[in-house]
């Protein structure tokens, strides 16, 4: 048996599934099996493949989602370690190599995880000063999300404790998941950037608020008195609130950030950020409301 499953998640990505396979393969650390699990893709992915599967598994399954694809994978892996691995994203060689030999040395850890490289621009991810995070972490993951999906190495038995992913989740149901496992196992965090993760264009301010909305309901539905306290909990609430505010005031939705803005004031009144945005709204709902003056009138 391998000591680690790769799962590789895809959806009509095939020239990205390639690049991120070779990645693999490239791996210092070979005691693996790679399973790609095909998420109903359209264009030929599996014709793309067929040099490669001496490699890996393919399975090809309906389109239901990266949680659904990332779930098939689990119940085929065969490692007692699984690795998450996203069709756009790329491993550093040593990716493999470092987790697991962590994980060999920490038997009580349920999982691992990695900062990374985002690409094309090469900023540094996630905003961690120290050099490794170990133990409960569950109330610091609550407050940050610093896990990338593609920096994680799990251990296979903590899904036959905490669950698989959560497939009702459209947005974030990784996120969800890695709550559940730190709220179960102590888990750490290697601030050294072993992956690259794209950044694609698109509606980042619509994506963002999507996100923020999700991450809000999952740290409310996960939130545990005993580990983080009301103050803590309450401010946490509070800026996933301004997150969202900020984002419908880029998409022009100042009603709507108007409304997120007096929650966070609700949930802090002593902070002065959350007051400060609420101010802009009232300012630019005046200044949109002001009547042109006659000289600058077109005509």
């Amino acid at each position: 048996m391998p000591t680690v499953s790769v799962i590789i998640p895809t959806y009509n990505r095939r020239t990205l599934l390639l690049e991120a396979l070779h990645s693999v393969f490239a791996q210092t650390h070979r005691d693996y099996e790679v399973i790609v699990v095909d998420d109903g893709s359209t264009d030929q992915t599996q014709e793309a493949l067929q040099p490669l599967l001496e490699r890996l598994r393919y399975i090809s399954k309906p389109n239901g989602g990266e949680a659904s694809a990332r779930n098939r994978g689990i119940q085929e892996a065969q490692g007692g370690y699984v690795a998450f691995l996203d069709s756009d994203d790329l491993w550093e060689p040593k990716f493999l190599e470092v987790t697991t030999d962590y994980l060999g040395r920490y038997p009580d850890l349920g999982l691992v995880s990695t900062a990374w490289w985002t690409i094309p621009k090469g900023r540094r991810e996630p905003r961690v000063r120290k050099p490794v995070l170990h133990g409960d972490l569950f109330p610091l993951l609550m407050h940050q999300s610093f896990i990338s999906t593609s920096a994680v190495v799990a251990r296979r038995d903590c899904f036959q404790r905490v669950g698989l992913f959560n497939e009702s989740l459209e947005q974030a149901a990784d996120y969800e998941m890695w709550l559940r496992i730190a709220h179960a196992y102590p888990i750490a965090f290697l601030n050294i950037p072993l992956g690259r993760r794209r950044k694609h264009p698109g509606n980042i301010s619509r994506n963002r608020l999507l996100l923020r909305k999700r991450a809000l309901q999952i740290v409310e539905a996960h939130y545990d008195p005993a580990r983080v306290s009301k103050a803590t909990y309450q401010r946490l609430r509070s800026d996933l609130y301004i997150s969202m505010g900020r984002a419908h005031l880029q998409l022009g939705e100042v009603e709507e950030a108007k409304a997120c803005f007096r929650q966070a004031v609700a949930l802090t009144p002593h902070r002065l950020r959350p007051r400060r945005y609420l101010w802009m709204t009232v300012l630019v709902k005046r200044w949109r409301g002001r009547p042109v003056e006659e000289g600058h009138r077109r005509g």
